[in-house]
């Protein structure tokens, strides 16, 4: 359980989205799927076995996805802060 804030603390006020924040997550996101693909495609490949390369589209589909979903998850936290500071303000 979190300690409370100490008197006379005000929490910062955020106006807008955060763009560097969105991106940087965008970029984690893509990144870390780009990593867990190749691994996964390594992984996969045995000596011996005739399974084929992963096409280059489904490899982009996969990395582009996994970027959207940083894209979306960050831009609605930030969306949530904004109201949030909004709302204590009122």
């Amino acid at each position: 359980m979190p300690l409370p804030p100490p008197p006379g603390y005000k929490f910062p006020q955020q106006s807008k989205i955060d763009k560097r924040r969105v991106l940087l997550s965008c970029l984690i996101f893509t990144f870390l799927a780009a990593v867990l693909f190749i691994l996964f495609q390594r992984a996969n490949r045995v000596p011996g076995s005739l399974e084929q390369p992963i096409a280059i589209h489904s490899f982009l589909l996969v990395v582009l996805g996994a970027g959207a979903c940083g894209f979306w998850g960050e831009s609605m936290r930030q969306l949530s802060l904004i109201a949030r500071s909004k709302d204590s303000i009122e």
